[in-house]
């Protein structure tokens, strides 16, 4: 199984996994950080929340990454933009712009239950 693991404290984030949720198959599961932690031990709390997680079976994602493998797994036009994203140079050019979302996101749309303001 593969996990999307985002902050559930976040209402940004929340808004996110939700609309990934609505664009995937059956084998990507959304998860918020504390549950998955609570399911196995693949990350730990300092990780969790640090950033975003894609976490296959035998491989794991973090942050611009993560992102893109959530949209490369939708059946949507962003899918595109997803594959894109991990192809080089872009993971390189991805990850200080979402980390500039990170920071901010407690200011975008749907982030009313942003507890946290960084990542």
């Amino acid at each position: 199984m593969t996990y999307l693991v985002y902050d559930g404290d976040c209402g940004f984030c929340e808004r996110c996994a939700s609309w990934c949720v609505e664009r995937w198959g059956t084998d990507v599961i959304a998860v918020r950080g504390t549950d998955f932690l609570a399911q196995c031990d693949r990350l730990s709390l300092d990780e969790v929340v640090s950033s975003v997680w894609w976490v296959e079976p035998r491989a794991r994602y973090r942050g611009a990454a993560a992102v893109a493998r959530a949209l490369a797994a939708t059946t949507s036009p962003w899918r595109v933009i997803g594959l894109i994203a991990m192809r080089r140079p872009l993971p390189w050019l991805a990850e200080p712009l979402y980390r500039l979302v990170a920071r901010y996101r407690h200011r975008l749309p749907g982030a009313l239950a942003c507890r946290s303001s960084s990542r």
